[in-house]
C-alpha cells in the first residue's frame, strides 16, 4: 500500500489565515516583508499536524496504491487513509490483459459521510493482475472549513508561532513540537490502525 499527495493545497485554502497568524505574531497587517515566510510556516505546521494525526485537515489529492483489490476475510471495502474522504475520482486498475482500466464509477459506492470513509463494489471487484500499485485511487479529502477540528486550527497556530520566534534553532534542526501542540493533536487524531499511512517520498 502507497499513498502519494497529488495536488497540494491552494495557500488560500490553508486552515488559519496569514491574517489571524500575524495578529497572533503581533506582525502589524500593513507589515508584509515577512508574509512569504508566515504563508510558509502555516503549510509547515498543518503538513506536521496531518502526519502526526494521521488526516487531512486542508483539502487535497491523493493517489492510494495497493496491490489488488480486497477480497476474503477482510471484507471488500477499501478504507481511505487520510480522513476525511471527499470524493473519489477514479479508480483505476491493471486488467488480465496487463493493460489499465478505468473502473466505471456505477460499479463502486462511495461512503464518505462514515469515517473512515470507504469504497465498496456494487457486484464484487474485477480481477486484476497483481503488481505493485496494480489498483490506483485518486480521490480528495479534507476538511469542509466549517467543520475544521478547533483543536487543529489552535494546534497550527501555536506551531507557527514555535517556528517563528525560534528561526534560527529551525535551522539547526532543533526545533521541537510543544507538548502543548502534541496534546491538541491527540484529541483529533485518527485512532484507526488501519489508516495510518505515511506518505510516499
Amino acid at each position: 500500500m502507497g499513498l502519494m499527495q497529488i495536488t497540494p493545497p491552494d495557500a488560500a485554502a490553508e486552515i488559519v489565515s496569514l491574517s489571524l497568524v500575524k495578529k497572533q505574531l503581533r506582525v502589524p497587517e500593513d507589515i508584509t516583508d515577512e508574509d512569504e515566510l508566515i504563508q510558509g510556516l502555516i503549510s509547515s505546521a498543518r503538513e506536521v499536524c496531518e502526519s502526526r494525526s494521521w488526516r487531512a485537515l486542508a483539502v487535497q489529492t491523493f493517489e492510494l496504491t495497493l496491490p489488488c483489490f480486497p477480497f476474503g476475510g477482510d471484507g471488500l471495502a477499501i478504507l481511505m487513509p487520510r480522513p476525511p474522504l471527499r470524493e473519489v475520482l477514479s479508480i483505476t486498475y491493471v486488467g488480465e490483459d496487463g493493460a489499465d482500466v478505468v473502473m466505471p464509477e456505477a460499479d463502486y459506492t462511495v461512503l464518505s459521510v462514515v469515517e473512515p470513509g470507504r469504497i465498496l463494489p456494487v457486484n464484487g471487484w474485477p480481477v486484476v493482475t497483481p503488481r505493485e500499485a496494480a489498483v490506483r485511487i485518486r480521490y480528495v479529502a479534507g476538511y469542509f472549513p466549517p467543520l475544521i477540528p478547533h483543536a487543529a486550527k489552535v494546534a497550527v497556530q501555536m506551531l507557527v508561532a514555535n517556528y517563528f520566534e525560534n528561526r534560527g534553532d529551525e535551522a539547526k534542526g532543533v526545533v521541537e513540537i510543544p507538548f502543548g501542540v502534541r496534546t491538541l493533536i491527540r484529541s483529533f487524531e485518527c485512532r484507526d490502525k488501519r489508516l495510518c499511512v505515511s506518505l510516499d517520498d
